[in-house]
């Protein structure tokens, strides 16, 4: 590669394709290359905004269209010519010298009304907050990428802001916007044109993607370390090296341009653009360029009454995405919830477990009926039961807590009869398949606690259940169905376990089931805890219907 410091009439080598030819503006910028995305970087003052407007004006003459992002304010002098005549017919929609006024919400409905008019325009948010600015900007490209399928000119001033190296919690959506367009949206017609004064905060994977690039003075080691990998990806390390270091000594107007499909990079000098120069820093005792904007071939009327529109008439593309992510932040509450009061049941019955197993310990102490004066201060007798037997001890240490796998056997043992490993696992507030689990019932194994039933079950043998301690009677139906309840989710799972208890033996249909629950028979969360009840052997499903367990009453009983 072979650096060139002479402009070039037709940049490129013998060979090069027609559309390599520099633009008919008499911008260097080779129409061909404004057919890719392109980069164009240079700190304030270089000179980049000009050279991007001569780009802009090229393809205008060309009958393209082009949408500018402008958050700058000074895009609107396309519409007027430098020598005092009319400029382009592009309305400026949007701030101080706006032809149609722009909501910070209409960002959908501007993209809708651009791509079905095939319009080019200026959109101007520089009267915005950089709140409104950010949800703009999502939901404008969010609009164009879904509705475009022709060749649109995308210009991006400030491109950093959309496409930041480190977003913010509330930039992420229009990084990912920005991020799609520029490396998918070439199927739907997108060229992007982005100008950016800070290349080392623009997203990488954006600026990566840039076909052709414009590179203007930049002093910063920062960014013009940030532009190295896209042009040592181009060169070699040395011709890199030099290109980089020249970039400090350009002078405003000039850069180095790079189209690798037309050959080496070329320094030029951007000539004078034909429109209203508005992004020039007026010098002392000057004011900033103002210039009437002719209505000339626009219907600024129309375009008016489809943005005054109320926005909330229009329907949102994206409605059923936001339901879809409310239900399941709704789905992932209620998971929690039901998680939180499976935990506070298994507490419950360890708290039963516990009380159960001190109980006896509890001496009897005997206060004397007869209060002697107050100032004799005699001592009150008191009885004290004798102290316990060192199997009474070992019993109250265990209820303290003392091996905690000794709390999920009290659980099976206050369930009164077998159950799976499953049912188990759920009735202790644990999952099955956890680690915490499996080393609890692997220590009681090992103890000899558990026994294996028939069908898959576990029920607690004799010495279990001296090593449980009291844990009091087994549950009535009624008390079975109430842990049950708890177990699986008062709030979700529970609530349908209920209503299946007070039908049995009668089966329930599902629609009718959902309907009781406050929930819809087809949706996901009625599934999951549907799943829930069956998963633990709670309810069965039938061709009439869904019925609860009958391990859950007692044998001829039914429930009230």
């Amino acid at each position: 590669m072979t650096l060139t410091k002479r402009p070039r009439k037709a940049p490129g080598r013998p060979g090069t394709a027609p559309e390599a030819k520099a633009a008919d503006s008499g911008t260097p910028i080779p129409i061909g290359a404004l057919e890719q995305h392109v980069a164009i970087v240079g700190r304030t003052g270089s000179g980049k905004s000009y050279a991007a407007r001569g780009a802009v004006e090229a393809l205008l003459e060309a009958g393209r269209q082009v949408v500018v992002l402008d958050p700058t304010g000074v895009w609107w002098g396309l519409r007027a010519g430098a020598d005092g005549g009319p400029g382009f017919p592009v309305p400026v929609i949007g701030g101080d010298r706006a032809d149609v006024a722009l909501p910070a919400e209409a960002g959908a409905a501007l993209a809708e009304l651009l791509v079905a008019r095939r319009q080019s325009a200026v959109v101007d948010t520089s009267g915005f907050t950089m709140g409104e600015r950010r949800r703009f900007y999502g939901a404008f490209l969010a609009g164009l990428h879904h509705e475009n399928r022709a060749a649109l000119h995308l210009v991006v001033d400030e491109a950093d802001e959309l496409a930041p190296q480190r977003p913010l919690p509330d930039q992420t959506t229009v990084l990912h916007e920005m991020d799609r367009i520029v490396r998918r949206g070439r199927a739907r017609g997108f060229r992007v044109l982005m100008i950016t004064q800070r290349p080392a905060v623009l997203h990488k994977d954006v600026l990566s993607q840039a076909g052709c690039l414009l590179a203007m003075q930049l002093t910063a080691a920062q960014d013009r370390a940030a532009i190295g990998a896209w042009i040592e990806g181009q060169a070699d390390r040395a011709e890199a090296k030099a290109l980089l270091a020249s970039l400090p000594q350009l002078r405003t107007g000039e850069g180095w341009l790079w189209w690798p499909h037309a050959g080496p990079p070329v320094q030029q000098r951007f000539p004078r653009i034909r429109t209203l120069d508005t992004g020039s820093t007026p010098a002392h005792g000057e004011e900033t360029a103002e210039a009437p904007l002719s209505d000339a071939g626009l219907d600024l009327e129309a375009l008016r009454t489809a943005l005054a529109a109320p926005v909330a008439d229009k329907p949102r593309r994206d409605d059923g995405k936001a339901l879809t992510a409310l239900c399941a932040e709704r789905d992932r509450l209620e998971r929690e919830r039901d998680q939180a009061l499976a935990e506070l049941g298994a507490c419950r019955a360890a708290i039963r477990a516990a009380a159960g197993a001190l109980a006896p310990l509890a001496g009897e102490i005997c206060i004397s009926p007869t209060l002697r004066p107050a100032e004799e201060e005699a001592p009150v007798p008191v009885t004290v039961a004798p102290a316990p037997c060192e199997k009474a001890r070992s019993a109250a240490r265990r209820g303290r807590g003392e091996g905690a796998e000794l709390r999920i056997l009290r659980v099976l043992v206050a369930h009164g009869r077998p159950a799976t490993m499953r049912q188990w696992a759920t009735l202790a507030g644990l999952s099955a398949k956890g680690g915490t689990w499996s080393t609890y019932v692997s220590r009681l194994r090992t103890s000899g606690y558990p026994g294996a039933g028939v069908g898959g079950t576990w029920f607690v043998n004799e010495a279990g259940r001296a090593a449980a301690g009291e844990v009091g009677p087994p549950p009535s139906s009624e008390e079975l169905v109430g842990r049950w309840c708890e177990a699986v989710g008062a709030g979700g799972a529970g609530r349908m376990l209920a209503v299946l208890a007070g039908r049995y033996p009668a089966t329930v249909d599902r629609e009718a089931l959902a309907e009781e629950v406050g929930l819809a028979a087809s949706g996901g969360t009625f599934s999951t805890y549907l799943s829930r009840l069956v998963s633990n052997g709670l309810a069965t499903r039938l061709p009439e219907g869904i019925r609860a367990a009958g391990e859950l009453f007692p044998a001829g009983s039914e429930a009230r």
